[in-house]
């Protein structure tokens, strides 16, 4: 059995980053992994120009999938 856990429960997320994401169409943790930090980060930059590198080292700390290396 598949759980889906909101992107609010993220750990590292307040309401206003997990709004972005939803808006980016990102409204699961097990999107955000499938996806990955960067691919997300990318996503939610493209409709918030505010969004900072600081997001996405939360989205990295958060996300199952690390960014680069193995």
């Amino acid at each position: 059995m598949s759980e889906t856990r909101p992107i609010e429960s993220l750990r590292n997320l307040g309401p206003k980053i997990a709004a972005w994401l939803r808006e980016s169409g990102i409204e699961t943790i097990e999107e955000l992994d499938r996806l990955g930090p960067v691919v997300a980060f990318r996503l939610v930059k493209r409709r918030q120009k505010g969004a900072s590198l600081n997001l996405l080292w939360a989205l990295a700390a958060g996300s199952k999938t690390k960014i680069g290396g193995s």
